[in-house]
């Protein structure tokens, strides 16, 4: 918690001192669609919601820097299918409240790319996955911490709108596996763990324009 206290005071004050130097902010929301690498399903079959604050500051007429304090649903998801004589099913449940430091570049007038990094805080690290027969109790506890790359574009709908895309993937695994391979294997393989991916849409509304 007092981790978690620290990192919205940060956000705070930076935004405080955005404003005092025209930096402009605003908020965004969306949905999300997620998986893990490692799990029992396949696809960006989890859904969520994404939502949050930001304040940027434009560093010349093509590029801004923008900060970002966000709270984002990840997760994995398989579902059922008894029409077809599979019963199983798997559910991840994954909370983040992140902070992106996002590079934005003005690539047109209407359209703009980003590229960031965000550290994550998971707001639960067990008793978060769930299979046919109920919870799942003694599995290795995820990280409670994530680093995740940030791609994305926007477009500018108003003075005040935009509608964009972001994928979002952890660069380290957010839960090791368990295995018994040499150590210089897992440090060359996918073997050193689970990895989050997840596509953001969503809208942003900017105060400031």
């Amino acid at each position: 918690m007092k981790k978690k206290f620290t990192f919205l005071i940060f956000f705070i004050s930076f935004t405080s001192i955005s404003y005092s130097q025209t930096f402009d902010g605003g908020f965004k929301a969306g949905i999300v669609g997620s998986e893990v690498f490692g799990d029992r399903a396949g696809g960006l079959d989890k859904a969520g919601i994404h939502c949050g604050l930001f304040a940027g500051l434009p560093v010349n007429n093509n590029w801004k820097v923008q900060i970002e304090m966000m709270f984002v649903q990840k997760g994995s998801r398989k579902n059922n299918r008894p029409d077809i004589g599979d019963y199983r099913f798997y559910k991840l449940r994954l909370n983040y409240v992140e902070m992106p430091l996002m590079f934005i570049y003005n690539a047109h007038e209407y359209i703009h790319f980003e590229l960031g990094l965000a550290f994550g805080v998971l707001t639960k690290t067990t008793d978060n996955e769930w299979d046919e027969n109920g919870l799942l109790s003694g599995q290795i506890s995820f990280m409670p911490y994530e680093i995740s790359g940030q791609l994305g574009m926007y477009y500018v709908l108003t003075q005040n709108i935009n509608i964009g895309i972001r994928l979002n993937n952890s660069l380290l695994p957010i839960r090791k596996y368990e295995t018994k391979a040499p150590l210089w294997i897992s440090r060359l393989s996918f073997m050193r763990g689970q990895y989050s991916t997840a596509v953001l849409l969503g809208i942003t509304y900017n105060f400031s324009e």
